[in-house]
Order: structure tokens, then C-alpha cells, then sequence
């Protein structure tokens, strides 16, 4: 008996993001060894309804099965098979659980492997398949759709059988039989080979209107030594009558072969262009889609002459499909062209001294092409040469286009922009010496913007932008105020072992820095620092505030007072709200910012803590969500997380604003000032910036050093004039410019 050859091709039709369901058909491809071992597993499957993760699900489920099948190696087909289906039903259960979409209700899928004559299958859901033997057509699936899913065992049983010579296996999706019969499948798939069957229903589903996915798969066992056949397969599946218009058909086919003698017979160098462009765009999308995205091939397929019933497309959408078209068709040409020069070059430095047979030198290419352009007619010589010159003018204007300014001015224009920036630097230099720093942040946006327009890709314009920009450095350095501190690292508490500082504060005239756990550590003297409290649990301190000679210090459920004096903490009673924020002290009285409940609490001092909780702010258009920092000099200052400061007095928010800075002040996290003070303070680790304002919201200075960005904490000693910055584990100071 001769040895008998499977031969397999498939059918697909699905659009990803129009199509009802998802469909997809799996083929193996294993090298010789595997294929003469277990044979070839193939899949059919369908999700319902579609679903963006639906593709993913069936390529999950087709590499489970064919890894774990072809990962046996001391097994039958069958038994192989089993221990696929096993494998993927234990990858399935995860998913089932993980998923909330229960899509195994819309799963279809038919599995099987066929080697040499043995068949072996399993099927889940709704799906066709037919076994087409001579004029018989066996159901393999007894035309009935599986029973409710198993979730924990989803394949449950195998089918096994054997092939005979000439037979032929349909696997399809339901929705392929509302379409085609079972007797016109039978003698479809038995009148051709599986590539041109399943071309053929291809053409005739392809442009259906109706959104329907199509998968299928054609299987025919024949003899190896069974020589193939050219013969088409419209030959040998008859087509029925011809309509009324057999006439204007048949001239139509008669003009359609006129044409293709002639495009045989006749040379045209535009009709090569297109037809390399055509196919090469065709490799490079096949080799994407299937290399890339692990999806099959589009079939290509010649449609024949019809009539067009859809409805005519308007002027404007004919224009974009022509340009789209054209576009598409140059970015291909040019890089064919850039393909094959690299290949031309490539060859020219590795050819072998010693010319092969067949193999053409480059002056016999040469004059091919000469004699190839001097058989061509007067007027395929015209179009030639002008596709030569479009080529060399469109290179032209891109070379143009890519050299070009972008910021294109004539020389007067230039000149009046030059004269105009020069004329505001004098005038922005007077202001300045007036002391009006707002009037000259707004000359400054101005001459921005002038210098912005002036173009810059040509030296010489480059000169004059930095010319002009320079001249411009003192005007900003002075309107920004913004200055390096002179730092001095005033103390270290590496060697104290303390757990993470969280913050510093001036207590009369000591200095104290608190730990995360409550530690309070004096110092005041520079360069010896001392643990003068440390309490017996461990708290989370949130904030701290002094309370006279005395440090407070907040936790979330609890309001300590240290007493400097005795070195003792004592616990105050005190009603703290859910979600206690920054506090300070003012008058014998505590003031407490309450985030959640979006209110300022005021405490009037008892002898034993705090008495009752009253509301203090009674203005309702103020929002405390996003509330860092409060600071009191008989009025309440709420620093916001975006650097924005707000003064309330007697509850009700007043006009502050600050004079905009450079560069801005987008968030913040300390505030500082107390009753004698005249200016504000807001530090922002995240800018690496100690911003002063003056109350009136005008802007003193701002400090600005990268250690800023790790600090945690910071006091102000207005008397002599020096700021504490609390990073890490050392305390810096710097001199403040208050005059």
C-alpha cells in the first residue's frame, strides 16, 4: 500500500473590530521528526460575541494544547492527545476563574490530529464537522451542539477512527453552512485540492455585508505518489445559469483577455513600477501579520467583473481614498528603490573574481536597459523621461522642505523684531531702577516671546538669539530674587542613633529637633546635639509646634506637651478629630487643622489640657482637602499642596495673592511665621526652594539648593537673621536677607 500524504489548508475570514465573533484556524508547523512521530494538530475555533481579549484567549488555548502534545515523548497519538486536552483543561480552569465575562458559553473549538491514516478529535460547543467519503457525508459530530460546558473538565472526551485514501474532513464554523449546503461543500472540496477549495469559498464569502466571521478547515488524505493536477477549480465546480446579461458579460471577459494579452505582449515601464510596488507591499504585510502579529495571511484574490450596487462615494471621500492610495504607493516605491540600491551596492563589493554561470556583469546590465529603453514606442519614452524628471523635482522639493526655516521672516522683519527686543531690555533696566519688578516681569513675557519668533537654525541667527537672551540674564536674575544659600551644617545627629528626625522648631531660644518616634533632641549649641527626651513608647509624631519654652507634639490620637525644664512628657486631654493635620498656638489658645471634616478647631487652654473643640472657620467657599501646613500671627495662614496661601480672619478668607515667581511655586509643604514677623514663609522641598514673601504677597527672596529637596523640616530665627533646614540626620543653617 502506498504511503499516504496529508494535505491541509484553511479558511478565514474575520475583521477584529467589525466582525460578530472571533475566529481563528491553528495548523502546526514542527519540523520532519515531530511531524513523522505524532503528526499535525489543528484547531478551529470561535468566541461569541467579540471581544478584545478573545484573540488571545484562542491562541492561548491552541499553543497549551499543541506545546503540551508535542512535548510527549513516549506515547501514541492518542495518548499524546489526552495529555494535551489534560494541559489545556488545567490552563482553562484558571481562566474561567479569573474572568467574569463567562465567555466559555460562547466558546466553539474543534481539536484534532491527524497522522498518516489515524484521526483522533474533540470538540466543545456549537461547530460543524463532516467526513466526505465518495457521495457519503458522515456527521462527525452528529449535527448537534455539545451540552453545557464543564468548567472544571472542558474537553471530556476523544473520538478516534481511521482515514481511508481519498477521503476528506470539513471542519467549519455554523455560521459557514447558512451559507453553502452540505452536498454543494461535498462536491466543492471533492472536485479540487484544499488550497483552491478553500480559495473558492473565500471569493464567494469574502465581501459578504452581514459582519459574519468565517473559519474553516479542509483535510484530504491522498496517495504521495498521486501526481496533482492544474485544473481550476471554477472547472470543475459548474457554476448555474447565466443571467439575462450573458452578453455584456462575455464582452466584458473577451476585453478583460484583450487587456491582459496586451499588458503580456506590450512593455511598460509604469506598469512594472506598479505591479513591483504591489507585490512587494504584499510580502512586507504578510510578513508583518505573521511574524509580528501571529495571525494568518490575507488571501488575494482577482474579483470578478460586477456591478456595483453600493451607494457612489461622494467627491470628497473619492479624493482622500486617491491620495491615500498614492501616498501608500510612493512610501513602497521608495523603499523598494532604497532595497534594491543596497542590494546592488552589497553585491558590487562581495562579487567573487571568477563570474558564475547565468550570472549577467554590470555592462551586460547595462545594455539591457539601453536596449530595453530603445524598444520602447515615442510615447512610452516621453513618459519615461517625465517620470524621471517628477523623481528628480520631488527629491528636489523635500531636500527644499527639510533645509527650510520653519520660522521663515524676511530680513525687515527680523531687523524690527531685533530693534523691538533691544528697546524693551532698556526700557525693562529703567523699571527696574523705579523698583516696580511687576512691570518688568511683564516686559520680560513680552521680549520672550519676540525672541522666540527670530529663527535660530543658521549661525549667524543663533548669535544674535543669544545676544539678545543675554542681555536679558541680570533683568531676570533680579526679578526672580531667587539667590544660592551660603549653607553651614550647623549639627549631625548620625552619631546619636535616633531613628528618621520628621522635624525641627525653635522653643524660645532653643532649638529642638523631634523624632519620628518622639525623641527631642537640643541643638542649640553648634555641633552638640543632645537627647533630652525620649519617651517609653513609640509614637508617629505628625507635627510639632512650640508651646512657649515647651514643645507639642500630634499624633493621631494624642496631643503631648514636652516640658524642657523637667525633661518630662505628659499626656493632655484633648478631643482630636478623626484626621488631625498641622497645629499652632496662639494666645493660650491651640488652633488644629482637620482635613476631613474641612474645618479649623479651636482649643481654649484648661489646667489640665484643652478644653472643647469650636469650629473657627466660617467661611464655606474655603477647602481644606488638600491642606499642608497652618502658621498664626492673629491670623490663620493655610498653606495649600499646590504652594497657594490662604489668610483667614475671624473665620473668613481675605484677598492675598503672591506676586507670580520664577520659576513657579507648583507645590509646598511648610509654612512658617509668627506675631512679630513681616514676611511669610513657605518652604517646598519638591522645587528645593525656601520662598520668603512679605504679607502683602510681594516677594522677598527665595533660597534655592538641591539638599532642600531631602528636607523634612525648618525653623527661622528672625533675630539674628538664620534659617535651620532639618535634612536627614544634619541640621544647615544660612544667613537670611531680610533688609
Amino acid at each position: 500500500m502506498a504511503a499516504l500524504r496529508v494535505t491541509l489548508d484553511k479558511l478565514l475570514i474575520c475583521d477584529p473590530e467589525r466582525s460578530r465573533s472571533t475566529c481563528n484556524v491553528f495548523v502546526s508547523h514542527v519540523d520532519d521528526a515531530d511531524r513523522e512521530r505524532l503528526g499535525r494538530v489543528f484547531i478551529v475555533a470561535e468566541l461569541t460575541p467579540a471581544h478584545p481579549e478573545n484573540q488571545e484567549l484562542i491562541h492561548l488555548i491552541q499553543e497549551t494544547i499543541n506545546r503540551a502534545y508535542y512535548s510527549v515523548t513516549d506515547r501514541g497519538v492518542e495518548t499524546a492527545f489526552e495529555h494535551a486536552l489534560a494541559e489545556a483543561n488545567a490552563r482553562l480552569q484558571e481562566l474561567v476563574r479569573e474572568d467574569q465575562r463567562n465567555w466559555l458559553s460562547g466558546l466553539a473549538l474543534f481539536a484534532g490530529v491527524v497522522k498518516d491514516s489515524s484521526f483522533v478529535f474533540t470538540q466543545v460547543g456549537s461547530i460543524q464537522g463532516f467526513l466526505l467519503r465518495g457521495t457519503r457525508i458522515v456527521d462527525l459530530l452528529h449535527g448537534s451542539a455539545s451540552p453545557i460546558v464543564n468548567p472544571l473538565k472542558i474537553f471530556s472526551s476523544v473520538v478516534s477512527g481511521q482515514l481511508e485514501e481519498h477521503d476528506h474532513v470539513v471542519v467549519a464554523t455554523s455560521s459557514v453552512l447558512d451559507y453553502f449546503s452540505q452536498e454543494k461543500i461535498r462536491r466543492t472540496v471533492q472536485a479540487a485540492p484544499p488550497s483552491e477549495s478553500a480559495a473558492y469559498f473565500d471569493q464567494l464569502l469574502r465581501d459578504n455585508p452581514s459582519n459574519t466571521a468565517f473559519a474553516a478547515l479542509i483535510l484530504t488524505l491522498e496517495s504521495s505518489a498521486q501526481p496533482t493536477t492544474s485544473e481550476s477549480i471554477a472547472a470543475r465546480v459548474q457554476p448555474g445559469p447565466l443571467p439575462l446579461g450573458q452578453p455584456r458579460a462575455s464582452m466584458d471577459q473577451l476585453i478583460e483577455k484583450e487587456a491582459a494579452t496586451r499588458e503580456l505582449l506590450e512593455p511598460s515601464f509604469w506598469r512594472s513600477i506598479t505591479q513591483l510596488a504591489r507585490h512587494s507591499y504584499q510580502r512586507t504585510e504578510d510578513a508583518i501579520r505573521t511574524r509580528v502579529l501571529r495571525k494568518p495571511t490575507r488571501r488575494r484574490l482577482a474579483s470578478p467583473w460586477r456591478e456595483s450596487a453600493g451607494k457612489p462615494r461622494s467627491m470628497f471621500v473619492s479624493i482622500l481614498l486617491w491620495l491615500w492610495s498614492v501616498v501608500k504607493r510612493l512610501f513602497v516605491l521608495l523603499f523598494m528603490v532604497l532595497v534594491t540600491g543596497v542590494s546592488a551596492v552589497r553585491r558590487l563589493f562581495t562579487r567573487s573574481p571568477h563570474r558564475e554561470p547565468g550570472r549577467t556583469t554590470v555592462g551586460e546590465q547595462l545594455s539591457g536597459l539601453v536596449g530595453w529603453i530603445q524598444r520602447m514606442t515615442g510615447r512610452q519614452r516621453l513618459v519615461f523621461i517625465g517620470m524621471i524628471a517628477l523623481v528628480l523635482a520631488l527629491t528636489q522639493g523635500l531636500l527644499w522642505y527639510a533645509g527650510r526655516d520653519t520660522n521663515a521672516l524676511s530680513a525687515d522683519e527680523r531687523a524690527q523684531i531685533v530693534a523691538t527686543v533691544r528697546a524693551k531690555t532698556e526700557e525693562i533696566n529703567t523699571v527696574l531702577s523705579y523698583g516696580d519688578e511687576q512691570a518688568a516681569r511683564q516686559l520680560l513675557n513680552e521680549t520672550d516671546g519676540l525672541i522666540a519668533q527670530l529663527p535660530s537654525k543658521r549661525r549667524a541667527d543663533r548669535e544674535i538669539v543669544d545676544e539678545l537672551t543675554a542681555g536679558l540674564a541680570d533683568a531676570k536674575a533680579k526679578t526672580r530674587r531667587l539667590e544660592k544659600p551660603v549653607l553651614v551644617e550647623h549639627t549631625t545627629l548620625a552619631g546619636l542613633g535616633t531613628p528618621e528626625p520628621r522635624r525641627v522648631v525653635r522653643a524660645g531660644t532653643s532649638l529642638y529637633v523631634v523624632t519620628s518616634i518622639g525623641e527631642v533632641i537640643d541643638v542649640t549649641n553648634e555641633g552638640a546635639p543632645r537627647i533630652v527626651g525620649a519617651p517609653l513608647d513609640e509614637w508617629d509624631v505628625i507635627d510639632v509646634a512650640p508651646d512657649g519654652d515647651n514643645v507639642l507634639l500630634l499624633q493621631s490620637d494624642a496631643l503631648t506637651r514636652f516640658t524642657v525644664e523637667s525633661q518630662q512628657y505628659s499626656a493632655l486631654t484633648i478631643a482630636l478629630p478623626d484626621s488631625p493635620g498641622g497645629l499652632v498656638t496662639f494666645q493660650n489658645r491651640l488652633y488644629l487643622l482637620d482635613r476631613t471634616g474641612g474645618q479649623i478647631l479651636r482649643y481654649p487652654r484648661t489646667s489640665s489640657g484643652y478644653g472643647a473643640s469650636q469650629p473657627w472657620l466660617t467661611d464655606p467657599s474655603v477647602t481644606l482637602t488638600d491642606a499642608r501646613s497652618l502658621a498664626i500671627d492673629g491670623a490663620i495662614y493655610v498653606l495649600q499642596a499646590n504652594g497657594t496661601v490662604l489668610e483667614l480672619v475671624r473665620g473668613e478668607q481675605q484677598d492675598l495673592a503672591f506676586d507670580p515667581i520664577d520659576p513657579p511655586l507648583s507645590s509646598a509643604a511648610l509654612l512658617w511665621t509668627e506675631e512679630l514677623s513681616d514676611f511669610l514663609y513657605v518652604f517646598s522641598p519638591e522645587t528645593n526652594r525656601l520662598a520668603v514673601f512679605k504679607k502683602n504677597g510681594a516677594l522677598k527672596v527665595q533660597y534655592e539648593d538641591a539638599s532642600f529637596g531631602s528636607a523634612t523640616g525648618f525653623a527661622v530665627d528672625e533675630t539674628n537673621a538664620v534659617a535651620y533646614v532639618l535634612s536627614g540626620n544634619s541640621v544647615v543653617r544660612f544667613p537670611l536677607n531680610l533688609q
